[in-house]
């Protein structure tokens, strides 16, 4: 009978694949200072993104629900006299005269008339985009409306407010008496009138306006169509 050969013991060390052992290396390798940092780096990193997240959006919400930006005025012509294409701005036609042989010779045109003109004006303070301060015409306020650049009419604009977040609208009259204009804007104002497409320049000069922390002179610049709504945002220059 053959004899079996003898067994043979081998240590064998625990490889990659043991449960056990594995495990105990991935904890030490957690345990390591690299690892720490690593995953220290990672955590603030996505702590980082998420303030500047909620930081961007409390900014808009805040911006939303407390708004600053400037007042926003306009006005709007609702009514006007005295500037009726035919009857207070007709053509102007040159006189005849009759010459000592008995024909018609041409000489000058005949003087045009003065103008009497009323506007009723009404004006707005849009503050609905500002939750801090109140926008305010000031009192001794003057509006001026003119053609280009001839003046039409005049009178004061009472004082009044819109405070944080509203609206708020005023109405002023101007008027003019005897007023001379130029016989080509007389006609091109006619021309326009008859379109409805005539605008003016309304500036009101406002001696004591204050904005936020500012105080001083300042002057509303707006440019309206008669008959056409309220007017493009006014330019506001203030004056040192």
């Amino acid at each position: 009978m053959t004899a079996k050969p003898p067994h043979l013991l081998v240590d064998v060390p625990p490889s990659g694949h043991d449960g056990g052992g594995g495990g105990r290396q991935r904890r030490e390798w957690r345990n390591q200072p690299a690892c720490r940092k690593a995953c220290a780096v990672s955590v603030l990193v996505l702590l980082g993104a998420a303030l500047i997240t909620g930081l961007t959006y409390l900014f808009i919400f805040l911006n939303r629900q407390f708004p600053e930006k400037d007042p926003v005025f306009t006005v709007a012509i609702t009514g006007v006299t005295g500037l009726d294409p035919a009857v207070d701005l007709p053509p102007s036609l040159p006189a005849a005269d009759d010459d000592d042989d008995g024909y018609s010779s041409i000489s000058s045109p005949t003087p045009t008339p003065a103008l009497s003109p009323v506007f009723n004006l009404t004006f707005r303070i849009d503050n609905t985009r500002n939750a801090y301060h109140e926008a305010c015409v000031p009192g001794l306020s003057r509006a001026e409306v003119s053609y280009g650049d001839a003046f039409l009419a005049g009178g004061s604009v009472p004082p009044f407010c819109a405070g944080e977040k509203r609206a708020s609208d005023q109405a002023a009259r101007a008027w003019g008496e005897n007023v001379a204009v130029p016989r080509f804007l007389r006609e091109q104002l006619a021309a326009e009138l008859a379109a409805g497409d005539a605008s003016v320049d309304v500036k009101v000069t406002m001696p004591s306006y204050c904005w936020n922390v500012w105080c001083g002179g300042a002057v509303l610049t707006c440019k309206p169509k008669i008959g056409g709504g309220p007017s493009p945002a006014c330019r506001l220059d203030r004056i040192s």
